[in-house]
């Protein structure tokens, strides 16, 4: 957990300092380099969630990292980092994953109770495009 940690506070650093796209690559790389694999996801969430109006891609280098754990962790980590925090990367990320689902109602009971809470129009319009795919 020290090493992602390490990966993370590094990228957070290089994050607007270099081509975000080159940032996210580099900090990918790390994480491939160092076999932290599925552990990596709750803490890469926790940063996203941190930064919520970051252009982390769509899904972007950190998005494609997490998906390959598609049948580990990576749904239920992702689904309560979305209920924790929504943010349109995880709004967008949660949509892909539930895209690839029999059962989409609990990404849409996720989507209608965040609803309420979420303040950022853009990202409620994004949700209810979610809903209305979904539903």
């Amino acid at each position: 957990m020290e090493k992602i940690i390490s990966i993370l506070n590094e990228f957070e650093y290089e994050m607007y300092e270099e081509n975000h796209k080159i940032a996210l690559e580099r900090a990918v790389e790390r994480f491939k380099q160092n076999k932290c694999e599925e552990k990596a996801i709750g803490e890469i969430l926790k940063t996203i969630e941190k930064y919520p109006d970051y252009d982390w891609g769509t899904p972007g280098a950190f998005g494609h990292y997490m998906e390959v754990y598609i049948n580990e962790s990576y749904p239920d980590l992702l689904l309560e980092s979305y209920l924790r925090k929504p943010t349109e990367n995880t709004a967008f990320l949660l949509f892909r994953l539930a895209t690839q689902t029999d059962d989409k109602q609990v990404y849409c009971d996720a989507y209608k109770k965040s609803l309420l809470e979420v303040k950022d129009q853009n990202l409620k319009e994004h949700i209810k495009e979610y809903i209305a795919w979904l539903d």
